[in-house]
């Protein structure tokens, strides 16, 4: 057979260049996906929509919340809500939970600042439409990313048995504009109030390690901003960045 017949050639992973997500970010959301199979899908942070050609292709419905229109090709079963997700993000959930309608996989890829990544899981994690849910955060190496998930106060809520931070270690930037910075990677948080739930307790992710952002914390502290430290350097020696 030739590799043009092949169905599955190349995977949808390596096909498509304007998916911001690194390689490893692809594979594991995709398998998530592919095991889930979900009914309502939510993605916050649409940009150039590599991720959401994947979301949609898993998914019987999905709804795509960013500032601007995307430019990127739409599937069919994918709906856009242009505008502030502080906005946008508790109108569509309210609808879902006056239809009693569950979303069992939101992708939380968008404001990236701390105050924004608090209020979209905030809101996600406050709504009855979401009690059984997948909910998957992007760039969660970077320190702002980090503190709104700390913030939005996952752990204390009875309905989430589950808060990985490090479900996909993240990276240090090579290229600029981020250079020397920490960005990547992937948490899980999984949500299910059912009492008697077959999903494991654990809010502190899995203890047997050392999450890597603590590790990097102790070899360096904050890279990209700051006084020099370790990683830096190491960023320097290796042509990667300006050493300072």
């Amino acid at each position: 057979m030739e590799a043009s017949e092949h169905p599955r050639w190349p995977p949808a992973m390596l096909d498509q260049s304007e998916w911001q997500m690194s390689w490893g970010e692809r594979s594991a959301l995709e398998g998530l996906l592919a095991q889930l199979r979900p009914a309502v899908s939510i993605e916050i942070g649409t940009a150039q929509g590599g991720s959401l050609l994947r979301i949609a292709h898993h998914s019987g419905e999905v709804h795509a919340l960013d500032l601007e229109r995307t430019e990127a090709s739409v599937p069919g079963n994918v709906t856009l809500h242009v505008g502030d997700s502080k906005e946008t993000l508790p109108a569509l959930l309210g609808t879902l939970a006056e239809e009693r309608r569950n979303v069992d996989f939101a992708l939380v890829d968008g404001d990236h600042t701390a105050d924004g990544v608090r209020a979209d899981l905030r809101n996600l994690l406050a709504s009855p439409a979401v009690e059984r849910t997948v909910i998957v955060l992007h760039d969660t190496m970077n320190e702002e990313t980090r503190a709104g998930i700390a913030a939005a106060g996952a752990r204390d809520l009875d309905k989430v048995r589950l808060v990985e931070l490090d479900f996909l270690t993240g990276y240090m930037g090579r290229l600029e504009p981020f250079t020397g910075q920490l960005w990547g990677g992937l948490g899980l948080i999984v949500v299910d109030v059912d009492p008697k739930s077959a999903v494991p307790s654990a809010l502190d992710g899995d203890r047997r390690y050392f999450d890597s952002h603590a590790m990097v914390r102790r070899l360096g502290g904050r890279v990209g901003a700051g006084p020099a430290g370790p990683l830096r350097r190491l960023a320097a020696r290796l042509g990667r960045g300006p050493s300072r």
